[in-house]
């Protein structure tokens, strides 16, 4: 499973969405389409950290990071990189 795929999975499954995760789309503004509220953020994020096997610190944290599936993979994605 790619990064992209491992994301929208967890953010489906954060939300209980009752749509499959194949169907989001890479640059869909995830906060606005579904309105998620900051305690599904959260549980969403531990959910990433504890898959991708990093921390997200709270300075590293910004709404702009979440907007979309393409922009929290290509943040994890240098986090990967770094603790490589």
């Amino acid at each position: 499973m790619t990064i992209e795929e491992q994301i929208k999975k967890n953010f489906v499954e954060a939300l209980n969405l009752n749509i499959g995760w194949e169907t989001l789309q890479d640059d869909l503004d995830l906060l606005i389409h579904f309105n998620v509220d900051s305690v599904t953020v959260l549980e969403f994020l531990v959910g990433i950290e504890e898959d991708f096997g990093i921390e997200i610190k709270d300075e590293e944290l910004s709404i702009e990071l979440l907007r979309s599936v393409k922009t929290l993979s290509s943040f994890i994605r240098q986090k990967s990189e770094k603790s490589a």
